[in-house]
């Protein structure tokens, strides 16, 4: 099952971020070479089933990367439009994929709501 994790750094180290996040794809990728390789020699040796299986695993490693470089694309975008924008309010369609809270958490307390929220005001 794949599941979503979020963190927050400053948007100065997000590039740094992307790196680490890509370097992943480049581990991943070299296990899928010798993945290949291996296929290819199984197939030469007419190993079908060896072949067949090993596939299985190197399909898998494919989804793995490829969801890997959608998660760093979709994080890089938004970096990009972020940056684009100077950090302006609304910079990207829907939940941006930097999100910019907690700038400055110790000088500015978060704004507490009014009133009674049950009771409408007229």
């Amino acid at each position: 099952m794949r599941v979503r994790i979020s963190y927050g750094t400053d948007i100065e180290d997000v590039p740094q971020e992307l790196e680490q996040l890509f370097m992943y794809v480049s581990e991943k990728t070299h296990s899928v070479l010798r993945q290949v390789r291996q296929i290819e020699e199984f197939l030469a040796d007419e190993e079908i089933e060896s072949a067949v299986s090993l596939m299985d695993k190197l399909r898998l490693g494919l989804a793995d990367i490829d969801n890997r470089i959608a998660d760093t694309n979709q994080i890089a975008s938004g970096y990009i439009n972020y940056k684009e924008n100077e950090g302006a309010e609304n910079a990207g369609e829907g939940r941006s994929s930097v999100d910019t809270t907690g700038n400055n958490p110790v000088s500015e307390p978060p704004q507490q709501p009014t009133g009674n929220p049950h009771r409408a005001e007229t």
